[in-house]
């Protein structure tokens, strides 16, 4: 049975009269736990594939938690209380780590409050050694800082000032705590959220409201070491035992929200009055013109094209932050008059068309793309296509759990799901499905996703070079992007890697991917149909009585590796990613 707590005592000095909030016991705890056990065993897509690829045992993982679980006894008194909370939601986040699985991960039913410290940071490899520098700082925060006064504020901090220690813990080993907490298909990822965390993150909250860092600069004159310490931010939300535990450490609660998590996104959307000073890695690579920005209905900025010159010439560029297939208006679009709607597959064809006439070569942006709609990366690929040509097309395959048997049994008798957008053929994927579930097949065979991939009508082949840049945070339908264009041979690859998924999520009005334990303690999303590289064949489905293929072909945790190896550098945070430009123009000029 679900506890309040009434409170009416001093907590180090403050009164929290009259306030309660709910208590996770044991009992609940464990139910809530096992409940999730229960669900990733009977939904998650990958569960076999994470033992056989990465020796990773589901049931260990979440014996394992449940006896850890059964270990921790229940606390008396409310900031005990709320702490134990707390410290439950965190083991949840670690438990859903452990599988390795950007896709999957695990939210608070109610929002944990963020804390900041003002400063941003970015990771990049040098020599085999992770550097953590920072790469933003906010102004408005570091004006309340008692410890500081505007003035130092410029002098004290520089961007690219690389990270030692906090609170005498070395960089490295802090990095390694946060690593426990980020859910990640390649270790990458997990590198570069873990070094963004360690100065915002919405778990693991240190025991006391400040910390103290330690950071070095190299100048003309040598290395320069300083130290600092800064005060942690806490948001002020509804929940009231994280309240309870800000309250009680006199941490400093911010007047409004500052940072929201879109776990399907995978991003921090942010308020822009905290005035964040460097790098900003939404705005525009240096040096772009003629730049069109199209929105969604949030204003957030969707996809962006624009020009580079360098010595007389041109280079197309598109970039993509998400692959939506919603309707996007132009931003800053005459609001008098009627402004265009597009979707972004109109938008690349547009420009790819525009190219043509002019051309000029292209660069395609994806960087910091979160996905989306799977069928749009084969859309891009066919606006780009050469004429003649034609590019083998992703691969699926779905485990028959009942999930899946009862969303396609809400199908109707043209074979189309309700409220949900195309996939491929329907028809062929259900009755691979019933197939599966006749013969007792826990997977289906491989399905092509379409038919080769050829030039599209509107554009009728485009036969310019075409470069596409790629970190880890390419993500979902951005890995399969990525994999398209390098299976294809038609686009050079340059950067490090996508990141790795390998599954993702297929639901309607009636069946809903996400899980809500019983408690209503958190909510997650498991990942319930599988995708991954391309094949060259002319059949639609692949027969794999044995899950060779499926083993094979499925892209988790093995993410695709860029033809050109070129990372993140202190450059890219200094000078507004002028660097990846730089390199796709030299890689264009040399095929």
């Amino acid at each position: 049975m679900k506890k309040l707590i009434i409170l009416s005592i001093v907590l180090t000095g403050q009164a929290l009269a009259n306030t309660s909030f709910y208590y996770y016991s044991k009992t609940e705890r464990l139910k809530a736990l096992t409940e999730l056990y229960q669900a990733t065993k009977g939904r998650y897509a990958l569960w076999d594939l994470k033992l056989i690829n990465m020796e990773i045992a589901g049931d260990d993982v979440f014996k394992k938690a449940l006896q850890i679980e059964k270990s921790i006894d229940n606390v008396q008194g409310p900031m005990q209380k709320a702490t134990a909370n707390l410290e439950f939601l965190d083991r949840l986040k670690k438990v859903i780590a452990e599988f390795k699985d950007t896709h999957f991960s695990l939210r608070p039913l109610a929002p944990t409050p963020v804390i900041t410290n003002g400063l941003k940071l970015k990771s990049y490899l040098e020599e085999g050694t992770r550097k953590i520098i920072i790469s933003a700082v906010s102004k408005k925060l570091m004006s309340l800082n008692e410890t500081l006064t505007n003035r130092d504020y410029f002098e004290k901090f520089k961007i690219g000032d690389e990270l030692i220690s906090v609170d005498n813990i070395s960089a490295r080993n802090y990095l390694s705590n946060m690593r426990e907490f980020v859910s990640a298909s390649s270790g990458t990822f997990r590198d570069i959220r873990a070094a963004e965390s360690i100065t915002r993150r919405n778990f693991s909250y240190p025991a006391k409201n400040y910390s103290d860092w330690k950071f070095k600069r190299t100048t003309e004159e040598g290395i320069k070491t300083y130290k600092v310490r800064l005060p942690w931010y806490a948001d002020k939300v509804s929940r009231r035992d994280a309240n309870v535990y800000f309250k009680a450490n006199n941490f400093h609660q911010l007047e409004k929200t500052y940072y929201s998590w879109n776990d399907e996104l995978q991003e921090w959307n942010e308020d822009k009055d905290l005035n964040y000073i460097g790098f900003d890695r939404f705005a525009a690579p240096k040096g772009l013109t003629e730049v069109e920005e199209w929105i969604d209905s949030d204003d957030e900025v969707i996809f962006r094209s624009g020009k580079f010159l360098k010595d007389e010439k041109e280079y197309g560029y598109i970039q993509f932050f998400a692959f939506t297939n919603k309707d996007l208006t132009k931003k800053d679009a005459n609001e008098d008059k009627d402004s265009e709607e597009l979707e972004i597959k109109h938008l690349f064809r547009k420009f790819v068309i525009k190219l043509k006439k002019e051309n000029i070569p292209l660069i395609v942006d994806l960087r910091l793309n979160f996905g989306g709609n799977t069928q749009i990366a084969l859309e891009n690929l066919s606006a780009i296509a050469k004429s003649g040509d034609s590019y083998p097309s992703r691969t699926v395959a779905y485990k028959t759990t009942p999930f899946i048997q009862s969303l396609f049994n809400t199908m109707t008798d043209d074979f189309s799901l309700l409220e949900y957008p195309e996939y491929g053929d329907l028809e062929l994927i259900a009755n691979e499905i019933y197939h599966a579930v006749s013969i007792n097949k826990e997977y289906t065979n491989l399905i092509l996703q379409s038919d080769p991939i050829t030039a599209h009508d509107d554009v009728k082949g485009y036969e310019l070079p075409v470069v596409a840049l790629v970190t880890p945070y390419c993500i979902s339908a951005c890995d399969n992007q990525a994999f398209l264009f390098k299976a294809s041979e038609r686009v050079t690859l340059i950067g490090d890697h996508a990141n790795g998924t390998g599954a993702g999520f297929w639901g309607n009005n009636f069946h809903d991917p996400s899980f809500v334990d019983s408690q209503f303690i958190f909510q997650t999303r498991i990942p319930n149909y599988l995708f991954g590289y391309p094949v060259k064949t002319e059949d639609r489905v692949i027969v794999d009585s044995d899950m060779g293929m499926l083993i094979q072909t499925n892209s988790e945790n093995r993410p695709v590796e860029a033809h050109i190896l070129f990372r993140d550098t202190s450059k890219t945070f200094t000078d507004q990613a002028s660097n990846w430009i730089e390199k796709a123009i030299t890689t264009i000029n040399s095929i």
